[in-house]
């Protein structure tokens, strides 16, 4: 399946002087799937970086709190 999605020049004064637009083409696929769960890649890609998220705010919080009681004493 495939999406054209088109972006416009950046400035007028990048050497683009026709202001035409230029396609970028995105090819979206769900055929492939992970082995383990049979969830498609896509989908296990969010999960992914929804995981990472939030194991990078609690380092976060962690962070925060160990700089809070740094400063107290």
């Amino acid at each position: 399946m495939k999406h054209e999605v088109f972006k416009q020049p950046h400035s007028k004064t990048d050497g683009d002087t026709s202001n035409t637009l230029h396609p970028i083409t995105i090819i979206a696929t769900n055929k492939t799937s992970s082995p383990r769960t049979g969830t498609p890649a896509l989908h296990q890609i969010h999960h992914q970086n929804a995981t990472t998220r939030n194991s990078m705010q609690i380092t976060l919080r962690q962070i925060h709190q160990q700089q809070s009681v740094q400063a107290n004493t």
